[in-house]
C-alpha cells in the first residue's frame, strides 16, 4: 500500500488500504521509499488506528530520520498483510529469545491479524520465525531447501508492537 496523506503535527496519516482489503485495526507496517534502482530506504513504522472501506487512518509510531520524514507516496509493507492470501508462519527453535512475551501470546496476536501458524514447513509456508537455536531444527533445514523467507524473532515482535 501507499501513504495517501500525512498530518505530521498530529502524527497521523492515511493509507490506501481498508476493510475491502481485509485490513484490521492494530496492524503495523514498515514505511519505506523506493529510490533509483529499486532500493528501499526505511523511513519508520505506522500502526492502523481506524479502518474504513478503502482507506485507513494510521498513527506514525516511528520515524527513522527527521530530515526524511514519512510523506505522501511512501510505501507500506508487513509480513502479515496480503490482500489475496493468508500468510503461513512456522516457528523454529527451542524457545523465544525475548523474556518479555510468550510464544502463546505472539501466536494469538498473529492469528488475530489473520495469519496461520503451522507446525511444519512445506510449499505453503510463507515465513519461518527464527527463535533460539533455530539453526539446528528440521524446520530451518526444510525452509532453506524450499527458499522460505526467514524472519528473526525480534523483527516479528517489532511488527507486532512488542
Amino acid at each position: 500500500g501507499k501513504i495517501q496523506y500525512v498530518l505530521a503535527e498530529s502524527g497521523k496519516a492515511w493509507i490506501d488500504l481498508g476493510r475491502s482489503g481485509n485490513l484490521r485495526k492494530g496492524f503495523r507496517f514498515r514505511v519505506f521509499q523506493t529510490v533509483k534502482g529499486g532500493k528501499r530506504i526505511a523511513k519508520g513504522a505506522i500502526e492502523v488506528q481506524k479502518v474504513d472501506e478503502r482507506m485507513s487512518e494510521v498513527r506514525i509510531v516511528e520515524e527513522v530520520d527527521s530530515l526524511n520524514p514519512i510523506v505522501e507516496g511512501d510505501f507500506v509493507a508487513s509480513p502479515f498483510y496480503d490482500r489475496a492470501a493468508t500468510p503461513v508462519f512456522v516457528f523454529a527453535g527451542t524457545d523465544m529469545e525475548s523474556q518479555n512475551v510468550t510464544k502463546q501470546l505472539v501466536v494469538a496476536k498473529m492469528e488475530s491479524f489473520g495469519a496461520k501458524i503451522s507446525s511444519e514447513v512445506d510449499e505453503k509456508t510463507d515465513f519461518l520465525v527464527a527463535m533460539k537455536d533455530y539453526e539446528n531444527t528440521p524446520e530451518y533445514k526444510t525452509a532453506r531447501e524450499l527458499e522460505v523467507k526467514i524472519i528473526r524473532e525480534r523483527d516479528l515482535l517489532e511488527f507486532l508492537g512488542y
